[in-house]
């Protein structure tokens, strides 16, 4: 599948995460939340390898073992689910959707420290930057007005965004092609991680708990975190963990057109200028200057 289209369809997923999270969070708190999508989706993993032949395919050499991915899931699952669902429930969401704009940043600084082959390049730093500016177009009123919410939370969004950009960088360290174990066994270990800490710091079996928090948080866990998180770690693979972090721009743009098209929520025609920066990015993205050319050099003329 192509990169650009793995880009879309994850970023449409992840856009709809915001509406399923305020619904989860009327009834349940953010550890139980994020216990809860890890564990569903750790569920929905387990089903969809049993029915691949991912398993026959791919020798356990070409696997990334299980302590490996348990690692990863602290900084990539654990630490971010529960850092930025925690923030987001004491920030507006501009000032949300901004600070978890910063991941791409972090990618692009952490990358060449943690896998050698990565270089900064000019095409990835200038899609990065531009779609960065292209989230500050979109979520102007923040700017304006000041970011909103305490600091402590918008500290706590900042630094789940940075153990996300942590996580992709390692995942695309181990350069694993069995995509479904890899995502798998991530979800598994954020499981073995968080399902204790809710059950005896929350004991969500006292939660007053409805069918529609049920259904947020189900599809929060199957859906958002088990399909999409499969989704990423292919696209991590194919166009690297700098292109993956680019639909962190576009979960905004998603987010706000849906909130048009289905809320009634008013249009901003400055949205449409973020929108063209942000389209400016994505073609940004692999772009290198053309290399200077060293002149051959004359052959010398013979003697005669």
């Amino acid at each position: 599948m192509n990169r650009y289209v793995l880009l879309i369809i994850i970023s449409l997923i992840w856009g709809s995460q915001f509406f399923f999270n305020e619904i989860a969070l009327q009834a349940l708190p953010p550890l139980t939340i994020a216990a809860g999508r890890s564990l569903l989706a750790a569920l929905t993993l387990s089903l969809l390898l049993a029915m691949s032949k991912e398993s026959q395919r791919i020798p356990p050499s070409q696997r990334v073992p299980f302590k490996a991915a348990f690692w990863i899931a602290v900084v990539d699952a654990s630490l971010p689910f529960t850092m930025i669902t925690w923030g987001q429930a004491h920030i507006d969401s501009g000032t949300a959707a901004i600070l978890v704009g910063t991941i791409p940043l972090f990618v692009v600084m952490l990358s060449p420290l943690v896998i050698a082959s990565e270089r900064i390049r000019l095409g990835g730093a200038l899609s990065v930057g531009l779609g960065f500016i292209s989230l500050l177009v979109l979520n102007h009123q923040v700017l304006t007005s000041g970011f909103q919410g305490s600091i402590l939370a918008q500290l706590s969004v900042l630094g789940g965004s940075a153990c996300f950009a942590a996580g992709l960088v390692l995942i695309k360290r181990m350069n694993s092609p069995a995509y479904i174990r890899t995502a798998r066994d991530i979800l598994i270990g954020a499981s073995l991680q968080l399902v204790p800490l809710a059950l005896i710091l929350e004991r969500p079996w006292t939660l007053p708990w409805s069918p529609e928090v049920a259904g947020a948080l189900a599809f929060l866990g199957v859906v958002n975190a088990g399909i999409a998180y499969l989704l990423y770690v292919v696209l991590i693979a194919k166009g690297g963990p700098t292109f993956a972090s680019l639909s962190n721009y576009l979960v905004p743009m998603v987010g706000m057109t849906l909130g048009i098209a289905f809320l009634g929520e008013a249009f901003d025609p400055v949205s449409l200028f973020a929108l063209f920066l942000l389209f400016a990015a994505l073609a940004l993205n692999g772009y290198q200057p053309p290399s200077r050319r060293v002149p051959a050099e004359t052959p010398a003329a013979s003697e005669g």
